[in-house]
């Protein structure tokens, strides 16, 4: 059921709700608010709808605030995320943190799953593994580029390749597993 839209600044993020929960606040303490899908619209039963960039940028924005990464592409196999790069994120040598390329790439995976399985903010991340590769540009946005290598019932697993914004080569690979709530 639609209820509303929640102000975000410079968006509108219309939200759903079950279980007669109504607010941001209850959607981060018990995953019951779905923004522009409900739970379970993109399912593995031959459904091929993916929610939209812009659906999944409103739920990233309301769930985490803080957060620099924006939802650059969505398609059922995968995602490609967006991490502003500014002083913040960088480590004395001049380059991007290991935690923001973990970030990008568990965001990526995050986002990617969401994108095919529909709104479920309590899937959680059971593993993430990486590799860094070289030296990312500490003047250039991080992008990750997700696909999706299997998505099951309970499980999904995915990769991630971390690039530099313009360049060639990924400074990361990341393979990683998430859980799937079973009532979604």
């Amino acid at each position: 059921m639609l209820v509303g839209a929640v102000e975000l600044g410079f968006i509108s993020a219309p939200f759903f709700v079950s279980n007669n929960w109504s607010t941001v606040s209850d959607l981060l303490l018990h995953g019951s608010i779905f923004f522009g899908v409900s739970s379970g619209l993109n399912n593995n039963n031959g459904d091929t709808r993916v929610v939209s960039k812009e659906e999944l940028n409103g739920f990233m924005l309301t769930i985490f605030p803080q957060s620099k990464c924006t939802v650059e592409e969505v398609s059922k196999e995968g995602a490609t995320i967006r991490h502003k790069i500014g002083f913040e994120e960088l480590r004395r040598g001049g380059t991007v943190a290991g935690p923001v390329m973990m970030l990008v790439a568990d965001a990526a995976l995050y986002v990617a799953i969401l994108g095919r399985i529909g709104i479920v903010p309590l899937a959680v991340t059971t593993s993430l593994n990486i590799n860094f590769l070289r030296k990312p540009s500490a003047d250039r946005d991080i992008i990750g580029i997700c696909k999706l290598l299997k998505v099951g019932r309970v499980l999904a697993i995915g990769e991630v390749w971390v690039y530099s914004e313009g360049l060639d080569e990924p400074v990361a690979h990341a393979t990683g597993t998430y859980s799937i709530p079973p009532n979604r």
